[in-house]
């Protein structure tokens, strides 16, 4: 709570010079110079002495500016004042009246052209969820909602009020998911989807790089809530490359973390999209464990061993903790029996002397039985066939069945045999 006041005493102090002016240093300097237990007791003294006083405290810093008899710069001053006193129990109600009020004051500024507010607004909006959270679920609820209204504040023609649109849409996104709330992050991530339509020009000319980062993390994340891997490794491309262009001027420990966060989404994705990262990516990010096996086993169509990773107590936990286990568990079997398949393939095609890309069901059967030794007896070609069925469905195999003689038929093409073959 100590850190959050500080922090909005810090910025809005020098946000307010020329505002309140002398007050400024009479106001907000002493607060920021207290420190630690005793500091804070002393100000809560302070504060209950001068409770009672904070509408005239209200009208010194307003006195004799441009913004003295506005009701909203005089509803927002009053509300941050009261933050600045509040009891520690009281910080939460606070700090959600002052970003109704700088809401409030942050349309009528950008509605006169002003971007004198941004500032404020964006860091209260980061502040804001952060503290809800931590204070209770109805809280976090309640910032939701604010965030919202302030994403559709945001969400209109009007250039002063557009530069916050992707912040607050990443800050909404990010209380979602600690709310466990992944069927709203649609609603959330709506105002900013319509950018991405012209190749992202319109997103990476007008907004940060750490925001833009951010917010095609939290695109993915909603694409892979709903499985929609390939859209989701687009994304999760696009935000690592941004996080390690902005980790060439930032290396402290929060990007390095943010990096990895981001990269173990993506290799999730290249898993299942298979497309094989270079282990240097993989140690970079500290991630040879657990996919180097994963993208191994993956690659040789090695079922048995895949499953042994994937049952690990470890390795699942892992997965479950990103929110991916039950996905990568159904996905990555098919992406290893297109593997098994192919290569099954190639080596009867070697023994047959023929490259005539044609082999029996039974053939294929006889390699499942082998990658599934747990139930090598229980599989019939009919199996062997739905298998193939499947992938050919998925679009990762290009071929035909011949039912009468159980074979199976694929292009001619390693490629259109297999698309997107590692």
């Amino acid at each position: 709570m100590q850190i959050i006041k500080s922090g909005l005493e810090a910025h809005l102090h020098n946000f307010h010079l020329d505002l309140i002016a002398g007050a400024s240093i009479t106001l907000w300097l002493p607060f920021h110079a207290l420190g630690g237990d005793a500091a804070h007791e002393e100000h809560n003294a302070h504060n209950a002495h001068n409770a009672h006083d904070t509408r005239s405290l209200t009208e010194s810093v307003l006195h004799n500016t441009p913004h003295s008899g506005n009701r909203d710069w005089e509803a927002f001053v009053d509300a941050y004042m009261a933050l600045l006193h509040s009891h520690p129990a009281q910080t939460w109600p606070a700090t959600a009246r002052c970003y109704t009020t700088l809401t409030t004051l942050f349309i009528q500024c950008t509605s006169a052209g002003s971007t004198q507010t941004t500032p404020a607004l964006r860091l209260l909006t980061t502040f804001l969820p952060r503290l809800a959270v931590r204070t209770s679920h109805a809280a976090a609820s309640q910032a939701a909602s604010q965030l919202s209204r302030a994403l559709a504040v945001t969400n209109v023609n009007i250039a002063q009020r557009r530069t916050l649109l992707v912040h607050i849409t990443n800050m909404l996104a990010w209380t979602y998911f600690k709310l466990h709330r992944l069927h709203s992050l649609p609603t959330a991530l709506k105002a900013v989807i319509p950018l991405e339509v012209d190749g992202a020009h319109a997103l990476n000319s007008n907004y940060s790089r750490a925001d833009v980062t951010t917010y095609r993390y939290w695109r993915a994340r909603s694409l892979l809530a709903e499985w929609k891997v390939g859209a989701a490794f687009t994304h999760l491309e696009a935000a690592y490359r941004g996080c390690l262009s902005s980790a060439q001027t930032h290396s402290h420990a929060r990007s390095v973390s943010n990096r990895r966060r981001i990269a173990a989404y993506w290799l999730v994705t290249a898993l299942i999209q298979r497309r094989c990262p270079t282990y240097t990516l993989l140690q970079r990010n500290e991630l040879e464990w657990p996919f180097a096996q994963l993208f191994a086993h993956t690659r040789k169509g090695d079922v048995r061993r895949l499953y042994a990773a994937l049952n690990r107590p470890d390795v699942r936990s892992f997965l479950i903790k990103m929110g991916v286990y039950t996905m990568v568990r159904e996905k990555v079997e098919c992406v290893a029996h297109t593997a098994l398949l192919r290569r099954t393939l190639r080596l009867y095609m070697q023994l047959k002397g023929t490259a005539t890309p044609i082999i029996p069901l039974a053939v294929f059967l006889r390699t499942l039985q082998i990658a599934h030794p747990d139930e090598p007896y229980t599989l019939d070609v009919d199996d062997a066939e739905a298998v193939v069925v499947s992938l050919i469905d998925q679009g990762l195999v290009g071929a035909s069945i011949q039912h009468s003689s159980r074979t199976l038929v694929l292009a001619k093409s390693d490629n259109s045999a297999f698309p997107r073959a590692v």
